[in-house]
Formats: C-alpha cells, structure tokens, sequence
C-alpha cells in the first residue's frame, strides 16, 4: 500500500469515529458521501492549499470548488431525495470534515448560499396561457418536495389546487393580470373569490396608465381596496419595472410603501423585460421599513437568485429554480 493511500484510509478511519452517532441516520449513504467528500479534497488539495481567503478571486475559487464537489456528490446520488444527500453535507461541515482543508470555510460561509435557502423563498410559478390541471398538479407535487414559498397559478385552478395541497403549500394567485387595467372594482372582486376559493397570497398589477398620467392617488386607493379584500391574506404589487423611468419606480415605492401592502415586485414576466439587480437595489433604497420585495421575470439560475436575494429580495417568482435542482 502506498504512503498516500495509507493516510487517505487513515484520513477516512479518523473522520468515520466522529460520525458514529450519526450512522443511524445517515448509513452507508453518509458514508460513501464522506469518501466522495475526502477523495474530491485529495484531487484538489493544491489549489485549496493556495487559497488563503484574503481576496474576492480567493473566495470565487473556493466557491467554484465547493460547487464542483456538490454536484459530484449529486451526480451519484440523482436517484436520492434531493433534501437528504443536502442534510449530508450541511452535517459534514459542522462535524468539521471540510474545514480543515477548505480553511476558510466559515469565514466565507456567506458567499455560498444554501441551495434549500434559496427553494424556500421561491414562488413557484406556472401562469402560462394554456397551463393544464396536470402541470398545475405536477407544480405543486414538486414545490412540496422542494420546499417552496407558495406555488403562484391562475386563479381559475385555486380552488382545486387548494384542496389538492391542503397546508402542505400556500397557494399564490394573480389579480389583474397581466396588463393591470381591470377596474378597481373588477380586481377586488377577483380577489375576494380567490381568497373564498383557498388563496393564501395575492400578487396584482398596477393600473401602469395611471400611473404615467400622474393618478397616484387612484393607484393608492386601488391598491388599498384589493389590500381589504384580501382579508388578511399576504398582498404582492407588480409595478411592470421594464415599462417604468427610474422616477416612477421610486413613486411607486412610495405608494406601495403607503398602501400597507407587503410586497413590491418588479414584473408580471409577460412584459418586454423581468427582474433587473438595479431594480432590486432601488426597491431596497426606496421602500419603506417593513416592506418586502419580490422579484420575478428572467431568473433564470441560482446565480441570479443568489443576486437578488443578496440585493434584498426576500421572494423569486420563478419555476427555473426547482427545474435546475430536479436537474441535478
């Protein structure tokens, strides 16, 4: 046996007595990941030797490596539930497997956002014009399994959705939508029959002509009206950002602000563009405390969440995200 080989095994022996109260829950599978774990440190351990964690390039190297070892830990695990083989890893870095080797770990933890983090703030949304029972069904099968905000669906399959869920998943429609100049009158009926069909969260459109015609206060009493119809259910304000100047998007700020609804979001992700970082920063420089911010259009990887989420959203209306997991 080589030296080499000798103090791998010696390495796999001394890390395997600091799970034994561990093996009851993770077995073999917790097992075969810390070898995956060691073997992935040993091939690399020249470049993680260099990294001192000091710079911005130090700490995109070691993100880059730790991605490189999840999905080597996801490519022989595709067939295991998603949640656990991610408990497996979370648990070896508090067991202190990885941080003797990648030394700053808890030093940069921050730039490495927890994938489950990212799930549990997505709207999972399917609002596409011909979207059947089946994919709604589907929709909702995976944001349970993925852990989920809500799913966000047209209102016409509330009610069946709702009773397929239960509480196992909040259950998020559209008002007004896509283009926003239903009457007042129109949206809060809309809303209040969502909410008696089982709604939990409501995102609506903006009338966006009132808005460039300067009728702020009419945006304010209608956003107020669909606030009350609500019934104490979460309210979400789609401002359509790609239509908007950069004074208008600070308006609105203000009015959502005002309104006590819960949420700005930028888009209906029908329009011309969807979420943007600079929009994000501006909701966050614009709002008022207490206000939440939801982005949604165009996210497209765990990059851009990871951005948005950085920038202070605390919601992503998207489907891509739980599409990459189930991917890998």
């Amino acid at each position: 046996m080589s030296t080499k080989t000798a103090k791998k095994n010696q390495r796999y022996d001394e890390y395997w007595k600091l799970t034994v109260e561990y093996t009851d829950i993770y077995g073999s599978k917790f097992n075969n990941t810390l070898r995956l774990i060691v073997d992935f440190i040993d091939e690399n351990s020249t470049m993680l030797d260099r990294i001192k964690y000091e710079n911005d390039d130090d700490k995109n190297t070691f993100k880059q490596l730790y991605n490189e070892l999840q999905k080597k830990i996801y490519s022989v695990y595709n067939k295991v539930d998603y949640g656990s083989v991610r408990k497996s890893i979370n648990q070896f870095v508090k067991l202190g497997f990885v941080k003797p080797f990648f030394k700053g770990y808890h030093n940069i933890q921050e730039i490495i956002m927890d994938i489950n983090k990212i799930l549990s703030v997505c709207d999972h949304t399917l609002l596409k014009q011909d979207a059947t029972w089946d994919e709604i069904k589907q929709l909702c099968d995976d944001a349970v399994k993925f852990g989920t905000a809500s799913v966000c669906i047209p209102p016409s399959y509330v009610k069946q959705a709702k009773e397929y869920v239960g509480e196992k998943m909040k259950i998020c429609t559209v008002i007004g939508f896509p283009n926003g100049y239903n009457t007042t009158a129109v949206k809060c009926f809309e809303t209040e029959d969502a909410v008696k069909n089982g709604a939990d969260e409501i995102d609506m459109v903006i009338n966006i002509g009132w808005l460039k015609d300067g009728k702020y206060e009419n945006i304010l009493n209608e956003i107020k009206a669909v606030k009350k119809s609500c019934n104490g259910r979460v309210l979400k304000v789609i401002i359509e950002t790609c239509l908007l100047t950069e004074d208008e998007k600070v308006k609105m700020c203000a009015l959502v602000s005002e309104s006590g609804a819960d949420y700005i979001k930028t888009s209906t992700g029908f329009s011309s563009a969807g979420a943007t970082p600079e929009d994000i920063k501006l909701f966050a420089d614009n709002v008022a405390d207490g206000v939440k911010i939801k982005a949604a259009g165009g996210i497209s990887s765990l990059d851009d969440a990871e951005e948005f989420m950085r920038l202070g959203a605390t919601r992503l209306g998207t489907s891509r995200i739980v599409k990459i997991v189930k991917n890998r």
